[in-house]
């Protein structure tokens, strides 16, 4: 065992990342939920509940670098964090080391969102465009809503999606509440460790 996970069985440290861990968790569930405006543009990512049901962390302290990190079930949560990147522009915001790649997603899942979201065409205007959107119940006119979900499609392969940051607005906003107590339950671990080690080394009898 190295010297770090050793460090996370003496005092209080564990108990403090655990209850640290519960907090960047419920806070990002809650960022999940909230509606955000991101990039002029406003954004929640909770139409079924499922992406928030999936976070959870995890802390490893069995190791030789003992760790906490933060991580989803769901297969999507990583892009939902992060965004994914567009074939001719990106979100300014987004990071192209953790971004998905440029891709258009498929159409069934658009429309299955559309669904989700109880979202209805309004009736062209004068500009023979359906640009706009209200919730409302589904509209009938499913080769209008293929239309624009196909269209939708080849939006976000063009300009990509932006990333919603919900796992690090959480831990930053977290961090600092819980350095305090962390910094003091590290020294705590740390002078338990001190003078455990020096009574071991008093009880060493010469041969």
């Amino acid at each position: 065992m190295s010297i770090l996970a050793e460090l996370f069985e003496q005092g209080a440290l564990y108990d403090v990342l655990l209850d640290f861990g519960e907090t960047v968790t419920d806070r990002a569930r809650s960022n999940i939920r909230i509606q955000q405006t991101r990039y002029g543009k406003k954004r929640k990512a909770n139409t079924t509940g499922t992406l928030a049901a999936s976070l959870y962390y995890d802390m490893d302290v069995t190791g030789t670098t003992p760790s906490i990190s933060f991580n989803s079930s769901a297969d999507y949560g990583k892009w939902v964090e992060y965004g994914r990147q567009g074939k001719e522009s990106n979100y300014p915001g987004i990071d192209k080391r953790f971004a998905a790649s440029a891709a258009k997603p498929p159409v069934p899942a658009i429309l299955t969102w559309m669904n989700l979201k109880k979202i209805k065409l309004r009736s062209m205007g004068d500009t023979g465009k359906m640009t706009k959107f209200a919730k409302s119940s589904v509209n009938k006119d499913e080769q209008k809503r293929l239309a624009v979900a196909t269209a939708m499609a080849k939006s976000i392969e063009k300009k990509g999606i932006a990333p919603l940051y919900y796992w690090r607005d959480a831990y930053l906003e977290t961090l600092p509440e819980y350095g305090p107590q962390l910094n003091a339950a590290m020294g705590e671990a740390v002078n338990i460790y001190i003078l455990n080690q020096t009574r071991k080394l008093t009880n060493i009898k010469p041969a």
